[in-house]
């Protein structure tokens, strides 16, 4: 479990900082004049690119945690039922 969790924190913080060190290095050394400065878009452009899917992992997370929640309600809910109908027997009985 705990290597899960570090196998994605390097994927969701420290693999986008990689890429986008290496992308904004490769555009300095193909650049001619370096003392010229960027303008904004030129800036914008070394981020990086989402991709066509960008959000599809955080959608899964969501779902997931979602269905977590709505079994665990169901289970409490059948427990609680469970558990009235306990007393309910008990206290006929007496």
């Amino acid at each position: 479990m705990v290597g899960k969790q570090c196998f994605n924190n390097f994927v969701e913080i420290l693999s986008p900082k990689l890429w986008n060190w290496w992308r904004k290095r490769t555009q300095i050394a193909a650049t001619k004049n370096h003392n010229r400065r960027y303008t904004c878009w030129e800036k914008d452009y070394q981020l990086q690119d989402p991709g066509r899917l960008a959000l599809f992992e955080e959608y899964l997370e969501m779902s997931e945690s979602h269905t977590i929640n709505f079994k665990r309600n169901i289970f409490l809910q059948t427990l609680f039922f469970l558990f009235m109908m306990f007393i309910q027997f008990c206290s006929m009985g007496l």
